[in-house]
């Protein structure tokens, strides 16, 4: 399922993918696109936690989390 998250703020939204504890950022008025897994048939699971400046993403049993930039630039994750 690909989520968009967009930043509706006045600064940057600090993006961190768990567990790889890589960071990214998304400047005022941009956003990034994520392809969160789900298994066929199934809830979504995994954790989205957003804490002010930033967002904390994690998938469901460690998967991978394939994103981009709004560019189409795919993020290292």
């Amino acid at each position: 399922m690909k989520i968009t998250f967009t930043n509706d703020g006045s600064d940057r939204l600090n993006v961190l993918f768990e567990p790889a504890g890589m960071e990214h950022d998304i400047p005022p008025g941009d956003h990034i696109v994520v392809d969160w897994p789900v298994p066929e048939n199934e809830a979504l699971e995994g954790s989205i936690d957003h804490t002010p400046p930033g967002l904390v993403l994690m998938p469901p049993s460690y998967l991978p989390l394939p994103s981009w930039d709004s560019a189409g630039k795919e993020l290292d994750v």
